[in-house]
């Protein structure tokens, strides 16, 4: 009887809504398919102040034995928080140092590796149709991640196209990077606060 396939999935935190988007993404293809999974996953945000445990936490990864596996899935927005690459470059270099199975990286670009990208268009559309025709509201914030990312500036793209298609204009300070993750929200809770950025009707993340 042939061996199963097996692919690893290198994720973190796997226990908020965005991994649990991917595990069952790449648990129902790879069932689909024939292929077994194994998932490693720091449990902890790397930029907890516990440096320690962080440390700990990451030596899951050394567990890797690249040559049991068949092709490596990396989770790339997750092991980035608040503009942190550490992490994501341990891995790049690990895998570039250790891994000679295919790589393939979600959502976010490493080093040379092909990217597997989801179009956010469909939902984003969605989100600013139900803000502006069911809310009734047009000077809206858009939180989105890191700039210069191919997924970030793309999903700015549609909020202006959006925006635009009904002759609404966007200011400057209704657009905001942030990094993909919850620390990006409260920054910019913090700013509306604060007053350094004026009160939106509405913010969509």
């Amino acid at each position: 009887m042939a061996r199963r396939k097996l692919i690893g999935l290198i994720t973190a935190v796997p226990e908020s809504a965005h991994a649990k988007r991917v595990l069952e993404g790449v648990f129902a293809q790879c069932n689909k398919y024939g292929y077994d999974v194994a998932v490693f996953a720091a449990l902890t945000h790397f930029s907890m102040v516990q440096r320690g445990y962080v440390e700990g936490e990451k030596n899951i990864y050394e567990l890797i034995n690249f040559e049991l596996l068949d092709g490596v899935i990396v989770d790339t927005i997750s092991l980035i928080e608040d503009s942190d690459e550490t992490i994501v470059n341990y891995i790049y270099d690990k895998l570039r140092k250790e891994c000679k199975k295919p790589v393939v990286s979600l959502n976010l670009p490493l080093g040379k590796y092909p990217m597997a990208q989801s179009s956010d268009e469909e939902v984003l559309r969605e989100m600013l149709e139900h803000v502006l025709d069911v809310h009734n509201k047009s000077n809206i914030c858009f939180l989105t991640g890191n700039k210069d990312y191919p997924v970030s500036e793309e999903r700015l793209q549609i909020f202006l196209d959006v925006m635009a298609e009904r002759g609404l204009s966007v200011k400057p300070e209704q657009i905001i990077y942030g990094d993909f993750w919850y620390s990006s929200g409260v920054k910019l809770a913090d700013r509306f606060t604060s007053g350094e950025l004026p009160l939106p009707e509405a913010v969509i993340c």
